[in-house]
């Protein structure tokens, strides 16, 4: 990662962030596809859900009862090019794809649109060291940090899944070369731990963090407007913050 960064030209300081950052927690960044380039593509059954089939197609419908459920509508579909599988390895699924910058597809979830799955998501086996839904942020805009895509489709405004609980090393690397001063964490509760330790990192380096916690509910259960209330009265990470949670904790 180091000879990666020496070659991008990044400061040292900055290296140095990122490696303090990696070399302080559980996830270590080494152990994912390295600086190798991974290529990827939609499943070859992958239908987008903005086309409305002709005749009797009710994988269609409950593609769009599912998303209906959860929220997103049209709108959303075609802003992230949603779509799904009628059969295949991703049969009965939504898919949402991941684009870089670039517009190239750099990853996508699949998500079973029938409750009664025990397997409800299943992605492509490739490295999850990407920036997902990198070609709809602003990254002159303070960004949100949350932990699934229906969370950030939630959000709508500069929301980055992680697609876990801790950031990627692409992401980390990122953050630092564009010079992000705002940086909202919006964890589920059962990753309280990791999100306190990005907000102590990043805050350390003199970007302002807010961390937002959630209780029981994610913000794909809270809703738009629900999220943007608990948003409003959230305050600015502090050590003290930190020091709090960690009593709190033992």
């Amino acid at each position: 990662m180091t000879s990666l960064l020496k070659k991008l030209d990044v400061d040292r300081k900055v290296i140095s962030v990122i490696r303090e950052i990696y070399g302080d927690s559980n996830y270590n960044p080494l152990l994912e596809d390295a600086d190798t380039k991974v290529f990827i593509s939609l499943p070859k059954e992958f239908i987008s859900l903005s086309e409305v089939p002709k005749g009797f197609n009710p994988e269609y419908k409950h593609a769009i009862h599912y998303l209906t459920q959860r929220g997103i509508g049209i709108k959303d579909i075609i802003k992230y090019n949603i779509g799904y599988c009628k059969e295949g390895l991703y049969g009965q699924r939504v898919i949402i794809p991941s684009y870089n910058s670039d517009g190239t597809l750099n990853y996508f979830v699949s998500r079973s649109y029938y409750p009664d799955n025990k397997m409800k998501y299943k992605n492509p086996p490739i490295s999850k060291n990407v920036i997902c839904f990198d070609s709809q942020v602003n990254w002159n805009e303070p960004i949100i940090l949350c932990e699934g895509v229906f969370d950030a489709i939630t959000i709508k405004r500069n929301a980055i899944p992680l697609l876990g609980k801790f950031p990627s090393r692409l992401l980390v690397e990122k953050i630092f070369m564009s010079g992000i001063t705002d940086i909202i964490i919006s964890l589920d509760n059962d990753a309280i731990n990791e999100a306190l330790k990005a907000a102590e990192y990043f805050r350390k380096q003199g970007i302002h963090v807010k961390m937002m916690y959630l209780k029981d509910k994610d913000a794909a259960d809270m809703g738009y407007e629900k999220f943007y209330e608990e948003l409003k009265k959230t305050k600015e990470f502090s050590p003290e913050e930190l020091l709090l949670n960690k009593i709190n904790s033992l």
